[in-house]
């Protein structure tokens, strides 16, 4: 996945903003390695400018061991056939209830700026872990 992001390339979801390919490579590694997704999609609509995809991720959230089942909804801007923008929406609050639970998940549903430097602190951590990924 990492490989098909241009070098200038941005993500954002509900966690991560994320900026250039270097950034998203490592958080496509931090989810890949950490945790067994089980992703299914719809591709709904694509041209050579842009993409919308339906998404569904099935994990363990490895933090809390609590299953998540998360439907996204992806969209992507493409630049000379790699993608330079991507951003996921999904429901917050039923994300962070089931993988977080009690009221922890409750703040985190509903305030952006925790799940933001939760995922800052994963993606810090990952990368101490793992030299390779420079960031």
């Amino acid at each position: 996945m990492a490989e098909c992001y241009c070098e200038d390339a941005n993500f954002r979801d509900i966690a991560f903003e994320l900026t250039g390919k270097k950034q998203i490579h490592t958080m496509w590694a931090l989810t890949c390695m950490k945790s067994n997704v089980r992703a299914t999609f719809k591709i709904l609509q694509t041209t050579d400018e842009m993409g919308e995809v339906d998404l569904v991720d099935d994990y363990v959230f490895r933090e809390t061991n609590r299953p998540v089942h998360n439907v996204i909804k992806s969209h992507f801007q493409f630049r000379d056939g790699l993608i330079l923008k991507h951003w996921d929406e999904c429901n917050a609050k039923d994300w962070a209830a089931q993988a977080l639970g009690g009221f922890k998940g409750f703040l985190a549903g509903r305030i952006a700026l925790l799940r933001h430097i939760k995922a800052k602190r994963l993606l810090r951590d990952f990368v101490r872990e793992h030299s390779e990924f420079q960031i």
